[in-house]
């Protein structure tokens, strides 16, 4: 167990089980340690992977790449979070120092809108957004998602986190609309160029 990990055990102990207020990991001095590159897909690898899938697998990887949210974010997602007057996205998480459920707020586009409008119009119960058919309930997790995907994809394996640090890195608000607009010619800055449909992808 790492040093971060040891001290937030103290701390949590002290604040819920009322022991001495001592955590002994405070004056211990950091350990160096060697970072590794992040790993983050190139455009023609993340569209590489909206072309391996489809359905609510593929909207799946477009609100995960326009929310930015964490994959247990979008997979918690519930129609009461969608609202599509004020077209808004409501992301909930306990990933904070308090450990509290707190929510951000996130404006559709037109394509963002478009995919959950389609989502909405196909659902089969009245909650989640993704249903799992299987178990009747949200998916909690999709542990082999993201390596099927990506082998399907003939590319790299790279986890969901991933998709945020792609989105980060290379999309600004701009850009945005190539990744959700399945339906125009458009081009990017790399040269890669969308006619029409996701299915008939072109590089130049």
């Amino acid at each position: 167990m790492h040093r971060k990990e040891l001290a937030c055990l103290f701390n949590w102990s002290k604040k819920h089980m009322g022991l001495p207020d001592i955590n002994p990991c405070t004056g211990l001095e950091k350990m160096p340690e060697e970072k590794k590159v992040k790993l983050i897909p190139t455009y023609q690898e993340f569209l590489r992977m909206l072309a391996a899938t489809s359905g609510d697998d593929r909207n799946l990887l477009v609100l995960l790449a326009y929310t930015m949210g964490r994959i247990d974010e979008i997979l918690r997602l519930t129609w009461q979070d969608v609202n599509f007057e004020r077209q808004t996205i409501t992301l909930w998480t306990r990933k904070n120092k308090s450990g509290e459920w707190k929510h951000r707020i996130i404006s559709m586009n037109e394509d963002s809108k478009s995919v959950l409008t389609g989502m909405w119009n196909r659902r089969k119960q009245e909650k989640w957004v993704f249903f799992n058919k299987k178990e009747q309930d949200r998916f909690n997790r999709r542990p082999k998602f993201m390596r099927s995907v990506c082998k399907r994809a003939g590319i790299p394996f790279y986890g969901f986190h991933c998709i945020t640090d792609f989105r980060a890195g290379f999309v600004d608000n701009k850009i945005a609309p190539i990744l959700l607009t399945m339906t125009t010619r458009t081009e990017c800055p790399q040269g890669l160029r969308l006619w029409g449909p996701l299915n008939t992808l072109h590089f130049c």
